[in-house]
């Protein structure tokens, strides 16, 4: 059994081992994609700032430069416009409501001409900065991100290296304790002196102090322990339990009569041999009661097939009773100290105080009081 649960554990060792080492290899592997996902991403984010400062940067500049010089255009040319109409209208070549109409359209050219300066002076001051910031801050994270994710890889990669190495141990250390199993299963082989049954002797149960742990794999003995018995099936005894009622009528060479639970048709006779010294309790079931056991050597057990420890029940003639009135146990009644039992008279039943003398199971002796 211990040898059978050494090749178990160390089994179990050598899959933990190797499913520490392909998780070893699985944590390497997915180091090394994420940290390749994440050089990709800081290469991504730093494509992105340079597009943005070569492309998008010099683009808008553009927009807003082009849009100021259109803007400053109308303005100027609007402006003239407005001036010559101020003239023409003086001059009454145009109605007012022309040089009105021109007078509004220098107003939008000016706003359009503000706009475009102050468009140009938000972006440089705050839109440039603030993309400025997100592409550097985007491009910074990417790379804090490789950083994160080789540190925490290198801690998994330790941690799961480490385990390896402790499985490693635990194969080395379980495969030694195998070896040492089978030394000792080489030492502990015992030839028995003849064919037969073989008893542990925790089984025996000898008496109320006989309580032995029963063995398994992995109990320790001690020296000059009786570990197991090989009986001799050709002289059985039996051991039966008597009530400390009665347990004062059985005495040694009483004839018994034994039947055993496994042939109940077949009845073995046998000899009082021992009385038990103790009586034993009835245990948590009848904590009151109390027995005796009461060993029988069986004579003749002839071919019949008895095995040790079966079951069986016997009856022990304790006494004999020749030419004696008698009747039934139930039909025995008592009032206060007197012992009576009812006779059929003419017209009923008549009481009559009775004498006892030996009681069995069934029957008790009448000595006096009936005839």
């Amino acid at each position: 059994m211990q040898i059978r649960d050494a090749e178990d554990a160390l089994d179990s060792a050598n899959n933990a081992c190797d499913n520490a080492v392909s998780n070893l290899e699985i944590q390497e592997k997915t180091r090394d994609s994420n940290v390749a996902k994440a050089e990709v991403n800081i290469e991504l984010a730093r494509l992105t700032l340079l597009a943005w400062e070569e492309g998008e940067v010099v683009s808008k500049r553009q927009d807003l430069q082009l849009s100021l010089r259109t803007a400053e255009k109308d303005f100027s040319r609007l402006g003239e416009k407005y001036e010559a109409s101020l003239r023409l209208y003086e001059d009454r070549y145009i109605s007012k409501d022309e040089l009105e109409q021109d007078e509004i359209a220098m107003i939008r050219a000016e706003a359009e001409f503000s706009q475009a300066k102050l468009a140009i002076e938000v972006y440089e001051k705050y839109t440039h900065l603030k993309e400025r910031q997100e592409k550097e801050s985007n491009l910074r994270q990417t790379r804090d991100e490789l950083e994160r994710v080789r540190d925490r890889h290198e801690a998994t990669i330790r941690s799961v290296t480490s385990d390896v190495a402790a499985s490693l141990r635990l194969v080395e250390s379980r495969t030694e304790r195998l070896e040492k199993h089978r030394l000792n299963l080489e030492a502990c082989v015992a030839q028995a002196p003849a064919d037969g049954l073989v008893v542990y002797a925790t089984s025996l149960g000898r008496d109320r102090w006989d309580e032995q742990e029963s063995l398994r794999a992995g109990s320790e003995l001690y020296p000059n322990q009786l570990v197991i018995v090989l009986p001799d099936t050709s002289n059985m005894v039996a051991e039966v339990k008597v009530n400390e009622a009665l347990s004062g009528l059985v005495e040694p060479g009483q004839t018994a009569i034994v039947v055993s639970d496994a042939l109940p048709d077949q009845s073995i006779e046998g000899i009082v041999v021992s009385i038990g010294v103790l009586a034993e309790s009835g245990g948590w079931r009848d904590p009151t009661r109390r027995d005796y056991t009461v060993r029988i050597d069986l004579r003749s057990t002839g071919d019949l097939a008895l095995k040790p420890s079966m079951r069986c029940a016997a009856e022990i003639l304790v006494g004999r009773v020749e030419d004696s009135l008698h009747v039934p146990i139930p039909a025995i009644q008592r009032r206060g100290g007197i012992i009576l039992v009812h006779v059929e008279v003419s017209g009923g039943w008549a009481e009559r105080p009775v004498v006892l003398g030996r009681v069995s199971e069934h029957y008790v002796v009448v000595e006096s009081g009936l005839e």
